[in-house]
């Protein structure tokens, strides 16, 4: 009989941590690990800048850019090939990307979805301090169309609340790994797991304490009561549009992995890339 293949996608804003928890669970389950970054088309769609005439921008943030093909060949290998594992009756694979759940397979083959939801300052300035975008590109580009993914995805929750759970980025990283891993695999992370986590395999400034209180953070005792908080706060980040720019396009109804052909790009010295 083949192993038993568990799946959690991971879902949020540039910079909310998805991958800081995506390898804390490979090494607490243990899990396999597949990280969106890794595909991405050799063009991105153009976008001209509103703010300033005659600029325009890479973007990075819309599901043309992903290289779905490949994305989802290399999840369909990594199941058939974890489904032959041997001496084990179920493993985990996590599959963690900023647009995961604008495609359908992955909707469908995540048997635990995870978002992470982060204000707009909190994502600025984690940006800006890591990976720098221009701050045209983070205020045309970057942010309104995280706001576009966003919405979609709130309505995926709210028609199936039980089957997401949504973190607040802004949270302890102890205690968002504690959450993901009892919501994952219905058992408590204990202190001693807590402490076996390699300073490695956590953001520069964060320090997990063994002796840290395992619970929600903000208080509450249980799940419910945090989850009702932090898809309040969500709520709330999702106004923040930042400077007033006329809107995106919205996206189109359906799936939102499209196959569109894409200009060419300019020069390099016409536009300003947003790498990621």
């Amino acid at each position: 009989m083949p192993t038993r293949v568990v799946v959690i996608g991971i879902d949020g804003a540039t910079r909310s941590g998805k991958s800081t928890l995506a390898c804390l669970l490979g090494h607490l389950l243990p899990a396999t690990v597949i990280r969106g970054d890794r595909f991405w088309v050799p063009r991105k769609p153009i976008v001209h800048s509103r703010r300033n005439p005659g600029d325009c921008f890479q973007n990075w943030e819309v599901p043309e850019a992903v290289d779905w093909e490949s994305f989802h060949l290399a999840f369909l290998q990594a199941v058939k090939d974890l489904e032959h594992s041997p001496g084990t009756d179920i493993v985990y694979l996590v599959v963690e990307s900023f647009l995961l759940f604008e495609s359908a397979i992955f909707r469908q083959a995540c048997q635990k979805k995870i978002v992470l939801a982060i204000p707009r300052a909190v994502c600025h300035d984690r940006r800006m301090s890591t990976t720098r975008v221009s701050p045209d590109y983070f205020d045309e580009v970057l942010w309104p169309s995280y706001l576009l993914h966003a919405s979609k995805v709130k309505k995926l929750v709210d028609a199936d609340p039980t089957s997401y759970l949504v973190l607040d980025g802004k949270d302890p990283i102890h205690s968002l790994i504690q959450l993901g891993y009892t919501w994952t695999t219905s058992q408590p992370l204990s202190p001693t797991q807590l402490s076996s986590i390699p300073a490695s395999l956590l953001p520069a400034a964060s320090v997990v304490h063994p002796s840290a209180e395992l619970l929600p953070p903000g208080g509450e005792s249980d799940l419910a009561d945090y989850q009702e908080r932090v898809r309040r706060a969500w709520e709330t980040y999702q106004q923040d549009t930042g400077p007033a720019m006329p809107a995106l396009p919205e996206p189109a109804d359906g799936d939102g992995v499209r196959t569109t052909s894409v200009a060419a790009a300019p020069s390099a010295a016409a536009y300003r890339a947003g790498q990621r």
